[in-house]
């Protein structure tokens, strides 16, 4: 059975370019934010991205189809977007209560190692997440997570969180009861504003020029994307 697969996943994938060149109806990009996971790349080079990953099934495809919930194996990875490249779905490392944000920063920094920049997004309202997290060359400079009664911080404040009124203090530690009425406690605004100064906001992206009106729907090896 493993045979079988690497000899699938190797002809899947030395056919990219057929799949590049594939016909698709295109449709507009959907902007998104709420209940939304999603990873962006400093790359302008699709074809090299798409064939470092660690995929069984590469399959052009437009943005309505990209949104349908009956994809839910599958990221979609839709690109260039202003020098980045987008990767959205929940099939990548997330953060967890055991280990907290181990898995995310080594996801950010195997890619950040390959191609100099990666950030991670994630927005959950119904279960209060808020993440944003910045590597640069392999190593993060900038992380932050508020996940219910869970937090997690690395690196300095950015210049944009001290803006949004971000307190470095770990509410979960440090915060009396006074602190906690005073207390923002960042959403899907936060999120948004890091995502808009540091990348861009994926709430803008049928207002911005250029973005393409097709993507890829990338079935990861073992259901969590990673690079080979």
């Amino acid at each position: 059975m493993k045979i079988l697969k690497a000899l699938f996943r190797s002809k899947q994938l030395d056919g990219i370019d057929n799949i590049l060149d594939s016909h698709i109806v295109e449709s507009e990009p959907r902007n998104f934010g709420e209940k939304s996971n999603w990873t962006v790349v400093k790359t302008n080079n699709i074809k090299e991205f798409l064939t470092s990953l660690n995929a069984v099934k590469i399959k052009k495809t437009n943005w309505i189809e990209a949104c349908e919930r009956k994809n839910a194996s599958y990221v979609f990875v839709c690109g260039p977007i202003e020098s980045w490249i987008l990767v959205k779905g929940f099939n990548q490392p997330q953060a967890d209560e055991w280990q907290g944000m181990k898995a995310v920063h080594e996801y950010l920094n195997s890619l950040s190692q390959k191609y100099q920049e990666a950030h991670n997004y994630c927005l959950m309202r119904t279960s209060s997440v808020a993440i944003w997290v910045k590597s640069l060359n392999g190593e993060v400079i900038r992380s932050h997570c508020y996940a219910d009664t869970e937090f997690y911080q690395t690196g300095k404040l950015t210049e944009v969180e001290h803006e949004i009124g971000i307190d470095p203090r770990n509410p979960m530690q440090d915060f009396d009861e006074n602190d906690w009425e005073n207390y923002n406690v960042p959403g899907i605004d936060e999120v948004l504003k890091v995502a808009s100064q540091w990348s861009f906001s994926p709430m803008k992206l049928s207002e911005m020029d250029g973005v393409p009106k097709f993507g890829y729907l990338v079935e990861p090896e073992k259901g969590v994307l990673k690079l080979k």
